[in-house]
């Protein structure tokens, strides 16, 4: 089944957190995909994320731009109708 719903997360750093929160969503069950936007991370976030979650549309920043230019950026890679 197609994806409904796009689901934009921004991260910087902090892997754990963005890894927990792709494991949560791992458990629901409407039709989704990820979109991880890595906010210039310098801990090896997205690395990790390619390692861990090959699933997972991984988009990185090559810096910080906040939270709202990461946001932005992962909506503009959107493909349904909802994010």
């Amino acid at each position: 089944m197609r994806p409904s719903i796009d689901v934009v997360i921004p991260a910087y750093n902090h892997y754990a957190l963005t890894n927990g929160c792709l494991e949560q969503l791992r458990r629901q069950s409407a039709p989704h995909r990820a979109i991880v936007v890595d906010d210039g991370s310098t801990d090896g976030t997205s690395a990790l994320l390619r390692r861990d979650w090959p699933e997972v549309t991984a988009i990185e920043l090559a810096a910080n731009h906040g939270y709202t230019r990461a946001v932005n950026r992962g909506v503009a890679e959107a493909s349904t109708s909802y994010c």
